[in-house]
C-alpha cells in the first residue's frame, strides 16, 4: 500500500497535470461527452445556418449522431483501455481529433458529410473521452483515488467555460470556418504538452471487492444494480438539464437572470465533482449517491413548489446530481471490480449512461411546461406531451368558451411543434425561426408591461414592411393590448387622427415614418422607432406570459376609409381573427404547403393571410413597402419557393406584362391571392394565360371582414369553353367557409338572381362593432 503522504503529494501533482490535460483534450458537461467540435456548434449554429440554410434541428442532429456512436463504441474503448497504454490512446485520438476540427472547417453544404463527420469524430477522437482518464486515474491512486477523480474533472468543466467566452467573439470576427481552424490548431498545439502530462502507466494497488472474471462480474449483482441506477439519473435529470433555460422562461425569469442561475448550476457542477470525490475516499460510497442524489431530489421540488424564487433550487440540483455521476461511477467500478476489467465495465456503464441521457433528453416534447415533469420520470407527463403534438390542431385557441383564446397562441402553437423552421425571412435572408420569433414577442410584451401598458390599451403601428412588423403584432397580442395598424402610404396627419381617435397609448413606427409621425401626435402617447435605442431596450425587461383574453375581447382594429371621409375602425376580436384563420385554411384544403411573400402592405390583406402561414409553421418572407420590384420577387422566390402572395388587381396587370417576370420565377409561385379593388375579365383572362388558371385565387372582403366574404378559387374559375365563364370571372364567387352571405332588396327579401340588393353578412369573420359606434 501507498504511504499516505507520498500519495497526497502524487495527488496533488496529477490532477493538475490530468486537469490540464483533460481541458485541453476532450470536454465532458452534464453527463454528456461533448468534443471541442460537439461543443462548438452551438457556437457556430448561426453561421452554419445562414451559409448552407439548415435548420437548427438538422444541425442538433450532428451532436447527437457523436454522442449515440460513442455510447455504441463504449465498451470497444473500455477493452482497449485495458490493453494499451494511455498516453498512446490519447494522443492518437488528439491527433484525430485536430484533424477532424480542421475537415469541418472545409464543409461544403451537404449534411450527409456533416453527418458521417460526426460519426467518425467519434470514433477517431474517442480515445480522449473519460474512460482513460479514468483508468489512468484508478491506476495511479489508492488512498485519495475519489478525491483525484473529482479534481480532475474540474479541468473540462473550466474549459466548459472558457471555449464560449473565447470562441464567440473570434468566430464572430473571423467566422465559423475559421474558428474550427482555431480549435483544430489549439489541439494540435497541445498535444505534446497533454503527452507528455499524462506521463507513463501507474499500478497502484487496488483491492476488489468482486474478485470475479469479466464475464462473471457482467452477470453480478452489484454490475446490475450499478447499471440501474447509473441508468436512473439521467432519466431523472436529463429532462431538465437538456430545457432549463426554457422552464425557467416559462416561470417569467429574463434572459439575464436565466443565465445567472445556471451559471450557478455551473459552479455546483465543479463543486459537487470536488466534494463527491473527497466523501467517496472516507464514507461508503453508495452512500454518497444516495445522500446526493437525495438532495437533488429535494431541491428539484423545492423549485417546483416554490417558483421562481427558488429557481436556482433547480440549478444546484442539476450541478450536483451531473457533477457527482461521473466520479461515483469511476469510482465504484474500480472499488468492485478492480483494475484489470474495469475499462470493459466502466465502458458498458458510460455508453448506459450516454445513451439514457439522449434517449430521454430526445424523446421530450417541447411543450416546456411538461418536460420538467417528464424529466422526473412521469410517464404520465409524456404520454399528456405526446398527445398534444397529436391532437392540438392549428390554431390552438379555437376554444371559444374558454378565457384564452388569445391569438398570439396561435404562435405559442408553432413554435412548440416548429422551433426550428425559419418563420421571418427579408428579401432572401432568414431572419428569425419560430423559436426566435417567440423569444422576440415575449421579451416585447414584457417591455410593453413595463412601460405601464396594460390588457386592452391600443398601440398604433405606423409600420412600412418590416420583419420587426410581426414582432410588434405579436408582442402587442401576447401582452393583451390591440394593435392598430395603418396603411404606411397615409399621410402623418391621418394616422395622427387614428391614434387620437382610438385613444393610443403608443406609437411604434419604422425609421420612414418617425419623424413625420411625431409632429402629427403632437405629444399624443409616446413614439418609438424600431430602429432607435428605446426599441432594443424593451426587449430588456424579462419575458411575458401570454395574457389570457376572451372571445369577446378587442384584439385589433381595422381603420377603414369607409364612405364618411373619416376613417372608421373596425373592432376584430380574438374570434374574429380565429375564425378568419380557420376560415382560410379550411377554403384552402387545410394545408398550406408553401410560403407567403408580402409584397402588398402587411397592416392589410397579406398580413391577415400571413397569420394563417404562421400557425401552419410557414415562412413569412417581407419585401419593402413602396415600390414594385420584380427583381426581388425573383430573388425572393429563388431562395424560398414555392411562394405565395396577395396583391391588388393593378400589381396582377402589371405582373402579366412580358419580361417583368421570367419561368423560373413564376415556377416558384404557388398561388396569386388578388383582390381590394375590381379585377376586369380581360386582365383576368391575360392573367390566366400568363400564369394558369391553377395560380390565381380571388378574395372578397371589406375592412369589417377582411378577405373573409366570398372567394373564387381556382378550381371555380372554369374553363373558356364552360358558357357561365365570363360571368365566372366576373363574379366575386362563392361565401367563405363558416359565413353566411345573402343579397337582401330594399324592402328585406332575398334578391332573385340578376337584381340589385345588399350584401349582408354574418358569422364570426365579421367585426365585433365600429369603434365609436352608438
Amino acid at each position: 500500500m501507498d504511504d499516505p503522504a507520498q500519495d497526497a503529494n502524487r495527488l496533488a501533482e496529477f490532477t493538475v497535470r490530468l486537469a490540464r490535460a483533460r481541458g485541453l483534450g476532450a470536454r465532458h458537461r452534464g453527463g454528456y461527452h461533448r468534443g471541442a467540435g460537439c461543443a462548438a456548434i452551438g457556437v457556430f449554429m448561426r453561421g452554419l445556418q445562414a451559409d448552407f440554410g439548415w435548420t437548427r434541428a438538422e444541425i442538433s442532429l450532428g451532436p447527437t449522431i457523436l454522442i449515440v456512436t460513442l455510447a455504441a463504441i463504449a465498451p470497444l474503448l473500455g477493452w482497449l483501455a485495458d490493453r494499451a497504454a494511455p498516453r498512446l490512446i490519447v494522443g492518437t485520438a488528439l491527433a484525430a481529433l485536430a484533424a477532424g476540427l480542421f475537415l469541418f472547417s472545409r464543409l461544403d453544404g451537404d449534411l450527409r458529410i456533416y453527418y458521417a463527420g460526426f460519426a467518425l469524430l467519434a470514433i477517431a477522437a474517442s480515445g480522449s473521452a473519460t474512460i482513460v482518464y479514468a483508468k489512468l486515474l484508478n491506476a495511479t491512486f489508492h488512498r485519495n483515488r475519489g478525491a483525484a477523480l473529482g479534481l480532475a474533472m474540474v479541468g473540462n468543466g473550466a474549459t466548459g467555460i472558457l471555449l464560449p467566452l473565447l470562441l464567440v467573439p473570434y468566430a464572430a470576427v473571423a467566422g465559423w470556418r475559421a474558428g474550427f481552424i482555431a480549435l483544430a490548431a489549439v489541439v494540435a498545439l497541445a498535444l505534446p504538452l497533454v503527452v507528455l502530462l499524462i506521463g507513463g502507466r501507474r499500478d497502484a494497488p487496488v483491492t476488489a471487492v468482486l474478485a470475479a472474471p469479466p464475464g462473471d462480474a457482467l452477470r453480478s449483482r452489484a454490475f446490475r444494480i450499478m447499471a440501474i441506477c447509473f441508468a436512473l439519473i439521467p432519466l431523472a435529470v436529463a429532462g431538465l438539464h437538456l430545457h432549463f433555460l426554457a422552464y425557467l422562461a416559462d416561470m417569467g425569469i429574463g434572459p439575464s437572470r436565466a443565465g445567472a442561475i445556471a451559471g450557478v448550476g455551473g459552479a455546483a457542477l465543479m463543486a459537487a465533482r470536488i466534494l463527491t470525490g473527497f466523501l467517496i475516499d472516507h464514507i461508503f460510497a453508495p452512500h454518497v449517491a444516495a445522500a446526493m442524489m437525495m438532495f437533488s431530489a429535494a431541491a428539484i421540488a423545492g423549485m417546483v413548489l416554490l417558483g421562481p424564487a427558488a429557481a436556482v433550487l433547480g440549478a444546484v440540483a442539476l450541478g450536483v446530481s451531473l457533477g457527482a455521476e461521473l466520479d461515483l461511477i469511476g469510482y465504484m467500478t474500480a472499488r468492485y471490480f478492480g483494475l484489470d476489467r474495469f475499462g470493459r465495465i466502466y465502458g458498458i456503464l458510460y455508453g448506459v449512461v450516454l445513451a439514457k441521457q439522449r434517449g430521454i433528453a430526445g424523446a421530450l416534447w417541447p411543450d416546456r411546461r411538461r418536460e420538467w415533469i417528464l424529466s422526473c420520470g412521469s410517464l404520465r407527463g409524456c404520454g399528456a406531451a405526446r398527445a398534444e403534438r397529436l391532437f392540438v390542431p392549428y390554431p390552438a385557441t379555437l376554444r371559444l368558451g374558454s378565457r384564452d383564446v388569445n391569438i398570439a397562441l396561435v404562435l405559442d402553437a408553432a413554435t412548440r411543434l416548429h422551433p426550428d423552421r425559419t418563420a421571418i425571412s427579408w428579401i432572401d435572408r432568414p431572419v428569425w425561426t419560430y423559436a426566435e420569433l417567440w423569444e422576440r414577442a415575449v421579451t416585447l410584451a414584457a417591455g410593453f408591461a413595463a412601460m405601464g401598458l396594460r390588457p386592452g390599451d391600443r398601440v398604433v403601428m405606423a409600420m412600412s414592411n418590416a420583419p420587426a412588423y410581426c414582432e410588434v403584432l405579436l408582442g402587442a397580442w401576447i401582452a393583451g393590448l390591440v394593435p392598430a395598424p395603418q396603411n404606411c402610404r397615409l399621410h402623418a396627419a391621418e394616422i395622427g387622427f387614428a391614434a387620437q381617435d382610438c385613444g393610443a397609448r403608443l406609437c411604434i413606427a419604422t425609421a420612414d415614418l418617425a419623424a413625420p409621425l411625431a409632429a402629427a401626435i403632437d405629444g399624443l402617447c409616446p413614439l418609438i422607432d424600431i430602429d432607435s435605442a428605446d426599441f432594443a431596450a424593451l426587449h430588456g425587461h424579462g419575458v411575458a406570459k401570454v395574457a389570457p383574453r376572451a372571445p369577446t375581447d378587442a384584439a385589433l382594429l381595422f381603420y377603414t376609409s369607409g364612405t364618411t371621409g373619416k376613417p372608421k375602425a373596425a373592432i376584430h376580436t380574438h374570434r374574429t381573427l380565429n375564425a378568419m384563420l380557420v376560415s382560410f385554411l379550411a377554403d384552402s384544403g387545410a394545408v398550406v404547403d408553401d410560403h407567403i411573400l408580402h409584397i402588398a402592405p402587411m397592416s392589410h390583406a397579406s398580413g391577415f393571410l400571413g397569420l394563417s402561414y404562421l400557425a401552419r409553421g410557414r415562412n413569412n418572407i417581407v419585401l419593402p413597402t413602396g415600390a414594385f420590384e420584380p427583381e426581388l420577387i425573383a430573388r425572393a422566390a429563388a431562395a424560398f419557393g414555392p411562394l405565395s402572395f396577395f396583391a391588388v388587381p393593378t400589381i396582377v396587370r402589371r405582373l402579366t406584362q412580358p419580361g417583368i417576370l421570367d419561368e423560373a420565377t413564376i415556377a416558384g409561385i404557388h398561388r396569386i391571392f388578388f383582390g381590394g379593388a375590381p379585377m376586369y375579365v380581360e386582365d383576368l383572362k391575360r392573367a390566366i394565360a400568363r400564369f394558369g388558371s391553377g395560380r390565381l385565387w380571388h378574395l372578397y372582403g371589406q375592412g369589417e371582414t377582411p378577405n373573409t366574404i366570398t372567394h373564387l378559387p381556382p378550381h371555380l374559375l372554369g374553363s373558356p369553353d364552360d358558357p357561365d365563364y365570363a360571368d365566372r370571372l366576373a363574379s366575386v364567387g362563392v361565401a367563405r367557409s363558416g359565413v353566411s352571405v345573402r343579397i337582401l332588396r330594399d324592402d328585406g327579401a332575398e334578391a332573385r338572381s340578376g337584381e340589385v340588393g345588399e350584401v349582408v353578412v354574418q358569422g364570426d369573420t365579421l367585426m365585433a362593432e365600429l369603434l365609436g359606434s352608438p
